[in-house]
């Protein structure tokens, strides 16, 4: 009883340590105006539409990958306090994005959880996390080529290409997370069932923009 009681103890403090290394407000440190301008969103894709820096959406990408890595590995550093380090793994994935989304720091405001997501992934096999970002990729620049192919898209195949497209193609960004499971089921199948709630939590996140998205395109052909 006692060993139960410590080991659901241990996996509290990871839950807590992980969901505050989640909440670090990178966009926010970066640049102030995350929140009042752009999409609202405290994330890379809104640091650059704030700041029009490359560089400073890259480190805030770089910054959000390595919390979350540091959240996962977390686990393993503190493996001696004898508790399921599977189980510590879904908890420390799950709460390092749900401290990216909910952070505690911006009154529960925050990103979606995409570069954590990342970081999570690569922080359990490299080759999947890569896989899984390339297959993100192709899925938005296919989604985005097929919507200008049929005439429902703003854009043209010159600027198909570019920043604009990986983050206002929101309906190819969805499609992709789902079927970035496709990598992680086979090539790191021993981690699947312990990820699949931070992918959750960071489709969860993304539901809001996919649905005004849709609403638009409805509107649009109505």
């Amino acid at each position: 009883m006692k060993e139960e009681i410590m080991e659901n103890f241990w996996l509290i403090l990871i839950a807590v340590i992980a969901y505050l290394l989640g909440s670090f407000p990178t966009a926010y440190l970066i640049s102030k105006d995350v929140l009042r301008r752009g999409s609202g969103n405290v994330g890379t894709m809104n640091v650059l539409r704030t700041t029009g820096s490359k560089k400073l959406a890259i480190l805030t990408f770089v910054i959000d990958v390595a919390k979350a890595v540091l959240a996962v590995y977390l686990v393993s550093w503190l493996a001696f306090l004898e508790y399921d380090p599977l189980i510590g793994l879904l908890v420390a994935s799950s709460c390092v994005i749900l401290g990216h989304n909910y952070s505690v720091f911006l009154k529960f405001r925050g990103g979606r959880g995409l570069a954590s997501l990342f970081g999570v992934v690569l922080a359990l096999n490299w080759l999947t996390a890569f896989l899984c970002l390339g297959t993100l990729v192709a899925v938005i620049l296919l989604m985005e080529a097929f919507l200008i192919l049929i005439h429902k898209s703003e854009r043209n195949f010159g600027n198909l290409f570019s920043w604009t497209t990986l983050n206002s193609q929101i309906l190819g960004r969805v499609i992709g997370m789902v079927l970035c499971f496709v990598p992680i089921y086979f090539l790191a199948p021993q981690f699947f069932l312990y990820v699949f709630p931070a992918i959750v939590l960071s489709l969860i996140r993304h539901s809001d923009r996919l649905k005004n998205y849709l609403n638009k395109k409805t509107a649009r052909i109505s």
